[in-house]
Parts: C-alpha cells; sequence; structure tokens
C-alpha cells in the first residue's frame, strides 16, 4: 500500500475548490417593496363579527416598504395615520423575508396599539406573505367618584398573493 502525501499548496487548493462548490445557496434579498394582489386566504380569529369586512379590505390593501438596513414600514387603507405607517425590523433567510413592526398611540386616558408578525417567501411566484396583525384599544375614566373603562381588541391574518419590486 502506498501513501501519497500531497504538497500542502494542493492540499489548500483542493479544500478551497471543495467549499466553494459545497457552498450554500445564494439569499434572496429584500424588495424594495411589496404590496398584496390577492388574497389567498383570510381569517379574523379575534374581534366582532362586524368588524370582519373592515379588517379583510385593511388585509387585502397592505403595503410594504423595506430598507436595506434591516428595517421596514408598513401601512394599509383606512387605518388612524397616529399609529400607521408601522414600522419594524426584518430578516432575510433564504428565500424567507420575516418581519415585526408596531405602533401605538396614547390620548389622554386611552392607549391604541397595533402588532404586525409574518414572512413573505420570496421564492414563490408570485411572491406569498403569511401575516397577522393584532390590535386593542383600552379606555378608562373617573367620572364623579364612578369608574369607567373598556377595551376591545382584534386578530386577523391570512396568506396573500404579493407583487414586489
Amino acid at each position: 500500500m502506498t501513501t501519497t502525501v500531497l504538497p500542502k499548496v494542493l492540499l489548500g487548493v483542493s479544500l478551497i475548490a471543495a467549499l466553494v462548490t459545497t457552498a450554500a445557496p445564494s439569499h434572496a434579498e429584500a424588495p424594495k417593496s411589496c404590496h398584496v394582489t390577492k388574497v389567498v386566504e383570510f381569517e379574523q380569529k379575534e374581534g366582532k363579527p362586524q368588524w370582519e369586512s373592515g379588517n379583510r379590505n385593511r388585509f387585502a390593501n397592505g403595503r410594504w416598504s423595506f430598507d436595506s438596513d434591516g428595517t421596514f414600514s408598513y401601512t394599509t387603507t383606512d387605518v388612524r395615520d397616529d399609529i400607521y405607517p408601522l414600522h419594524g425590523k426584518y430578516t432575510v433567510s433564504g428565500d424567507t423575508l420575516r418581519f415585526s413592526a408596531h405602533g401605538s398611540s396614547v390620548i389622554g386616558a386611552s392607549s391604541s396599539f397595533v402588532e404586525l408578525e409574518g414572512k413573505i417567501d420570496l421564492g414563490a411566484k408570485p411572491a406569498k406573505a403569511q401575516s397577522y396583525v393584532a390590535s386593542g384599544a383600552g379606555y378608562g375614566a373617573v367620572v364623579n367618584n364612578q369608574k369607567f373603562g373598556a377595551t376591545a381588541s382584534a386578530l386577523y391574518g391570512g396568506t396573500a398573493e404579493l407583487s414586489c419590486s
């Protein structure tokens, strides 16, 4: 049996060639913007039944704007301008872009918030988003030593096809 000893330079070149041929596939980059073109699936998990059509409309009109520093903004139609656009962060791994954003407002004795979580499959043709929006508001007051308060919340989302550029 013979043993061949490769010179160090040749061994190094072989190792580099092996690393190049086994490198991970390239990752997709975040688009500059995306908007919903078609709602594939929608569900309202929380909230009053009469809110569903408005929530579906907001879901169907979602628009994302992505910055190269890993931040983004999200807006839609018929929303409060003291909360929207939502601002958050995103990451890209492979063809998947994951995002999370938040917006809130406090006025007097009331507070409101909106949170958005989801992901976009950039490899799908067309791109597909799966996302959920949670929102809530609380109100309180004391009148003539009588305490009053109320809360409201909604959770909705689903899957949508996107146009991204």
